[in-house]
C-alpha cells in the first residue's frame, strides 16, 4: 500500500475531468467526461488498485485502475446489472481488499423515485464481479441511500438522509454484514440528538470494529456547525463510545461532512466557510 498511501491525487491540469496520480492521468478507454473522477477509492488486492467513478445523468459506470510497480492501467469499467439513466451510479465508491462498493443515489427503487441502491463487486479470479444489490431497509422517496459509502472487512456502512418524519433530514446510516453468502442488514444507526437537518451519515468511515459518522448539519451549538459520533462494535451490536465537536463551533462550518479514522487518530474536516482548514 506504500506507493497508494505516498500518491498526490489531484484533479489533472492538463484535462479536467480525468484524475492523476502522481502527475499520471487515469483515463478510461472511452476518455474523460464531465464528473469522471466524482468519487475514488483506493486498496490493494494482489495489485494496489484505483476505483474512479462516473456518474452521468446517462448511463454511469465507475473504473477500476491498477498499478503494477511502474505505471496505472485501466483494468475494468463496472456498472450495474440494472443500470439506467439516471441513477447516478459511481455518485459514491469505497473498497477493501476483493470488495468494491459503488453507490447510485438516484435509482429508483419500488417505485420510490431517488431512494437509492449500493453495488456491491467482489474479485473473482482478476475479474470484478457484482456480488449483491443493496437497498435502504425500507426504501423511501428521496432518501438517497448510498450518499456516502465505507467499508472494512465484511461490514459496509451506507449513508441515507430520510425527508420524512419523525425528524426531517436528520439522516441515518445502515449497515450490513457478510455473512460468507449474503450481505445482512446488520443494524441501522441514528444520531443520539436528531435534529432537522443534522444529515447524519453524510460522513462516514469504517477501521476495524469501529465507525466514525458525520452530522455536519447538527446545530447544537450553532446552526449547521456539526459534529461527529464514534461507535464501536462489541460482538453484537454498534455502540456509542464518544461524541465530537469543533473546539470553537463555526456557523455552517459543517464538521464531520468530510472524515477520516485509523487506529487511534480521527480526522474531520470542516469546509464550511467559516470552518477551520
Amino acid at each position: 500500500m506504500s506507493v497508494l498511501l505516498s500518491a498526490l491525487i489531484a484533479t489533472s491540469l492538463s484535462s479536467p475531468d480525468a484524475m492523476a496520480i502522481c502527475g499520471e492521468d487515469l483515463v478510461p478507454p472511452g476518455g474523460v467526461r464531465f464528473d469522471s473522477g466524482s468519487s475514488v477509492a483506493l486498496a490493494h488486492f494482489g495489485l494496489d488498485y484505483a476505483v474512479v467513478g462516473r456518474p452521468s445523468d446517462g448511463l454511469s459506470e465507475a473504473d477500476v485502475f491498477q498499478y503494477n510497480g511502474a505505471a496505472w492501467s485501466w483494468a475494468q469499467s463496472l456498472a450495474a446489472s440494472d443500470e439506467e439513466p439516471g441513477t447516478r451510479f459511481g455518485t459514491t465508491a469505497a473498497a477493501f481488499a476483493d470488495v468494491i462498493v459503488v453507490g447510485a443515489p438516484e435509482k429508483h427503487v419500488g417505485g420510490h423515485d431517488k431512494a437509492g441502491a449500493v453495488y456491491v463487486f467482489r474479485n473473482t479470479g482478476g475479474t470484478w464481479i457484482e456480488e449483491a444489490k443493496l437497498t435502504a431497509p425500507v426504501p423511501q422517496t428521496r432518501i438517497h441511500f448510498g450518499g456516502a459509502l465505507a467499508v472494512h472487512g465484511d461490514v459496509i456502512a451506507i449513508g441515507t438522509t430520510p425527508i420524512t418524519p419523525p425528524v426531517e433530514s436528520a439522516g441515518s446510516l445502515a449497515l450490513y454484514r457478510y455473512n460468507g453468502t449474503d450481505w445482512v442488514h446488520e443494524e441501522t444507526l441514528i444520531s443520539p440528538d436528531p435534529q432537522v437537518n443534522d444529515f447524519f451519515g453524510l460522513g462516514v468511515t469504517l477501521d476495524q470494529d469501529r465507525l466514525l459518522v458525520g452530522a455536519p448539519g447538527y446545530s447544537a451549538t450553532a446552526s449547521g456547525a456539526g459534529a461527529a459520533y464514534l461507535f464501536s462494535h462489541d460482538g453484537l451490536s454498534w455502540n456509542l463510545d464518544n461524541t465530537l465537536e469543533p473546539a470553537v463551533p463555526s456557523e455552517f462550518g459543517y464538521f464531520g461532512l468530510g472524515i477520516g479514522l485509523y487506529a487511534d487518530t480521527a480526522v474531520i474536516g470542516a469546509p464550511g466557510p467559516a470552518g477551520p482548514a
